[in-house]
């Protein structure tokens, strides 16, 4: 191997799922919401920009991150209703 440099395989697999990345990008991102208003107020404003009867779709929402005490259990389940 005088003069050659060694050959080492990938160890990343680099690839794109393009069908839903794409449908990604149309959905309202809740990834930091920490709290019901602003859950509520992301919720609202992105309803407003959608045409009548269309469904808005969301992702990222994590519920821990609200800090409610939120069960079926405890009769609390319908904490979000009404936004």
């Amino acid at each position: 191997m005088d003069g050659c440099k060694p050959l080492v395989p990938g160890l990343f697999d680099s690839h794109v799922h393009l069908v839903s990345g794409g449908f990604r990008l149309a959905e309202l991102d809740l990834s930091g919401v920490t709290s019901k208003a602003e859950f509520k107020a992301r919720v609202k404003a992105a309803a407003a920009e959608l045409p009548a009867g269309q469904w808005l779709l969301g992702r990222g929402l994590h519920m821990s991150s609200l800090r409610l005490n939120v069960s079926a259990s405890n009769g609390t389940g319908g904490a979000f209703r009404g936004c």
